[in-house]
């Protein structure tokens, strides 16, 4: 069973990024940016208030984090693991005041609808952005990257998934695939917030988001 604040908080998550679509509303020959263009929405702000370029990814979780702090939540953007000197968790809630929720955050692109250039019908590399083939960083590597190191009792983790489809070529089965062995794991991630709309600049296309939450293991809770 999922802690209820976490459920509320990766369902706040999802929204803000259906939010963060709807956000990219900038015309570019005579069409909104939408998600998939984020950087060419938010890009220049980002850059005056942090003094640096951020991915796609980095700059979403940017966003659900001003999102957040404007909504009252203590959140953390990139924020070192517990465990680690070098790695950043994309966002850190806190749930209570000993409970935390790590947070990260990937992309993947199979199809887009696009405001430069033409639509992409399909991206040959689009399973690495899963499955982790020739990549340092992906969907399956998160789940390992979470279950990793050393977690605290209270310390829930989470991974949100946004996904570019097509809607008559959409990527659950893919997806499904790379989550059900660490859904039916004995320390279980479970499918929570998900979203499916369609683009509203060409409804051939859809934006997808998905999240799972791992608690902190029973033995940990017993011991805490």
């Amino acid at each position: 069973m999922i802690n209820p604040a976490a459920e509320r908080l990766l369902n706040f998550v999802a929204d803000s990024i259906t939010d963060i679509d709807r956000s990219c509303s900038t015309l570019l020959n005579e069409i909104e940016h939408g998600l998939v263009n984020v950087k060419l929405e938010f890009r220049e702000q980002a850059q005056q208030q942090l003094s640096k370029k951020l991915t796609e990814e980095q700059l979403i979780a940017w966003l659900i984090f001003n999102r957040a702090t404007s909504a009252g939540a203590t959140v953390a953007w990139e924020q070192r693991y517990p465990h680690s000197t070098r790695q950043k968790c994309d966002l850190v809630f806190a749930l209570s005041d000993t409970e935390k929720l790590w947070l990260e955050l990937k992309i993947a692109w199979k199809a887009w609808f696009n405001c430069v250039g033409g639509p992409v019908n399909y991206n040959g590399v689009y399973l690495s952005y899963l499955q982790g083939a020739n990549r340092s960083h992906s969907f399956q590597q998160d789940f390992g990257k979470m279950n990793a190191g050393s977690w605290g009792p209270h310390d829930y983790r989470a991974i949100c998934l946004v996904g570019f489809d097509k809607a008559n070529n959409p990527m659950d089965s893919e997806v499904a695939a790379v989550a059900h062995p660490f859904e039916s794991a004995a320390e279980p991630w479970v499918p929570v917030a998900k979203r499916h709309w369609l683009d509203r600049r060409c409804l051939d296309f859809r934006m997808n988001v998905w999240t799972w939450c791992c608690s902190p293991t029973a033995s940990l809770t017993a011991g805490a």
